[in-house]
């Protein structure tokens, strides 16, 4: 049977206390991990409602936008002189009635 070596017993320790030392760090990151969820989902929330009522809120400004548009066209166009339709040509027959004078026969 072999005994280990002062040095390869120095060796097994130290790999045994990097073990150990990388298990508490990998538990310290985990838990680090699992309290920022929360606050991820919190962050994804808010960005998530804030697109949306921006998205809304710009929906409501167009359609705003197109009504008060509309409505100033509407408005100005009370204001615009308007062509006067063209006549359509005058028929002599509505202008001069036909002669109705009775000629005597001879």
């Amino acid at each position: 049977m072999q005994t280990p070596s002062q040095r390869s017993r120095w060796k097994y320790l130290a790999f045994i206390l990097l073990l150990l030392s990388g298990g508490r760090l990998a538990a310290q990151t985990a838990t680090q991990s699992v309290n920022n969820i929360p606050q991820q989902a919190v962050t994804t929330a808010a960005t998530k409602a804030n697109t949306k009522s921006n998205t809304v809120t710009n929906n409501a400004l167009n359609k705003m936008d197109s009504a008060s548009d509309k409505a100033f066209k509407g408005f100005t166009g009370l204001f615009k002189k308007k062509p006067k339709p063209k006549a359509p040509p005058a028929d002599s027959a509505k202008v001069h009635p036909p002669d109705s004078t009775v000629i005597a026969k001879p």
